[in-house]
């Protein structure tokens, strides 16, 4: 309900009450398609300037139904406010403040309402209120146009930090292993540690980077000296560096949380690699399997004792393009080995019953090397070393740190011998074999095309979007109700590979089933007897 008109003058005979009821909204069409965003600086002053030009509605229809209390003219009935093509544009800088939080400098803002009409069965009475509409209409624009850079300079600043929660990003993450079910829950910080840098036709931030396992006041990383990063050249793409303190401090987060130990046994190894031949594997993880890598454990607690082990890592370092090599990881590696939870109260032939006790703790300071490859979303990543770091202080260790097995030194010596045989021998096989094909993005779609390049001391990741990438997203993430509207589908699940992604999804519950549904859904062209055999194979 609204009043207009003379007041009490004339006992309020010029005094209208105006009430609307029945208010129904349609939902609002909006104009993100026509958003230009033009990032510059004056040829005059070489002031930096982010010039945003948003179409924010193309249409918004409400409806009402009018009551009138006036002896003038008939004015009750339905009437319709249609907001259509309202644009909002504004030219703004960005500056950093004290708390890292980006404050938006608007120099100029402006407002139209493009074709926006308002329609009442009687024309006298439209053409009246349509009046009032438009003159509220041109208080705001010119308002808008006088003031706005106060108004949206001190009101956008505490809305965006809000709505990016304080620069703070808080997320679960699964392991990526198979077998792996533990999740962690990380705190990211982008706070900014500069003001963002506008360019002509560019755009840059930067960031802290920090992330921490659960929240950030847990964070241990050291994030205060941190050498200076350049961007390399590119015409066309966005790039994403990241410097080997963000990234080392990264890898410490997701090694002290849950996701950052590995527990192998027997059924947990034989789903682990089932990601990468999409067949079911029974591997075994006993001591009679682990003789000829390690034979330590066959010799002290017999044949086919089952065994567990929980692998961790900590204080890692990760450095980038040095000694002519993409990356580098010097980290220590724990190794703690159990008995296996399924054949913990089991008496072994020999040695002692199985418990859930440790049989064998140690740690290793370890060095693994790579070069990295990345092609249409695919990463072929080549490991140069992989190996005991034995030029420090653990070279002259002559026991574990835990054991129930009474190690000697000799058969302890003989133990890390053996060791890093089987980690050079690891190495062989991780390249010939599971890197072999590459490591697949979690995407492989055209609209997206990434590179990854390596200088010293920082990591570029180069992202180019395609125009059309719109259509992915609509076809992946719109809600069903939106793309019946719109009369989109889903994109056919035989038109896109298999990812290893998509295997890690369904490893626990149908893996077995989905693997060989899709082997059976394949056509088979060589005879009934040939089939029948090949059939045979794939279930072995």
């Amino acid at each position: 309900m609204w009043n207009f008109g003379l007041g009490d003058i004339l006992w309020g005979i010029f005094t209208y009450h105006v009430e609307w009821y029945n208010i129904k909204y349609d939902d609002a069409i909006w104009d993100f398609e026509d958003l230009k965003i033009n990032m510059t600086r004056d040829a005059v002053t070489d002031e930096p300037m982010l010039k945003f030009d948003f179409p924010t509605i193309k249409k918004w229809e409400l409806n009402a139904d009018q009551v009138v209390d006036t002896w003038i003219v008939e004015a009750d009935g339905p009437i319709r406010l249609v907001i259509q093509d309202f644009d909002i544009s504004f030219n703004m800088d960005m500056k950093l403040d004290e708390n890292g939080y980006i404050d938006p400098i608007v120099y100029q803002t402006k407002l139209t309402f493009g074709e926006s009409f308002l329609h009442h069965e009687n024309p006298f009475t439209a053409f009246c209120l349509w009046q009032i509409v438009d003159f509220s209409i041109v208080m705001i624009r010119n308002s808008v146009f006088l003031i706005g850079q106060y108004i949206f300079t001190d009101m956008l600043g505490p809305v965006i930090d809000t709505f990016l929660n304080h620069y703070h990003f808080d997320f679960y993450i699964w392991s990526p292993f198979m077998g792996q079910n533990e999740y962690s829950i990380m705190s990211f910080d982008y706070r900014q540690t500069r003001s963002p840098y506008i360019g002509d036709g560019y755009l840059e931030f930067y960031y802290v980077g920090e992330l921490a396992h659960n929240y950030l006041d847990n964070s241990k990383c050291k994030m205060d000296d941190i050498k200076p990063m350049k961007f390399m050249s590119h015409e066309t793409a966005s790039q994403w560096v990241i410097s080997e303190e963000a990234a080392t401090c990264m890898a410490n987060a997701f090694a002290e949380s849950e996701i950052g130990t590995i527990r192998l046994t027997g059924e947990k190894l034989s789903k682990m690699f089932q990601g990468f031949t999409r067949k079911q594997l029974n591997i075994p993880f006993t001591s009679t399997s682990l003789k000829q890598h390690i034979p330590m454990f066959y010799e002290k607690l017999g044949r086919d004792y089952k065994l567990r082990l929980d692998l961790s890592f900590k204080d890692l370092k990760v450095v980038f393009g040095q000694f002519d090599t993409d990356l580098i990881f010097e980290y220590t590696m724990c190794m703690n080995w159990l008995p296996d939870d399924a054949g913990a109260s089991d008496q072994g032939p020999r040695g002692e019953q199985g418990s859930l006790e440790t049989i064998f703790y140690d740690e290793f300071r370890m060095v693994t090397t790579a070069m990295l490859e990345v092609t249409e979303d695919v990463g072929y990543l080549n490991v140069l070393n992989h190996k005991l770091d034995l030029n420090n202080k653990f070279a002259q260790t002559v026991a574990p740190v835990k054991n129930t097995m009474q190690v000697t030194e000799n058969e302890y010596r003989e133990f890390l011998q053996s060791l890093g045989f089987t980690l050079n021998e690891m190495k062989k096989w991780m390249n010939d074999v599971i890197l072999l094909d590459g490591v697949k993005f979690p995407y492989a779609i055209d609209e997206l095309k990434t590179e990854v390049k390596f200088q010293e001391g920082s990591m570029h990741v180069f992202i180019e979007v395609e125009k059309n990438v719109a259509n992915y997203f609509e076809q992946e993430f719109w809600d069903d109700d939106y793309k019946e509207a719109h009369h989109k589908g889903d994109i056919d699940a035989e038109a896109r590979d298999i990812q290893f992604w998509d295997w890690k999804d369904m490893a626990d519950d149908d893996y077995v089933a989905a693997a060989e549904k899709e082997i059976d859904s394949e056509p088979c062209t060589k005879g009934k007897m040939g089939c029948k055999e090949d059939k045979k194979n794939n279930q072995t």
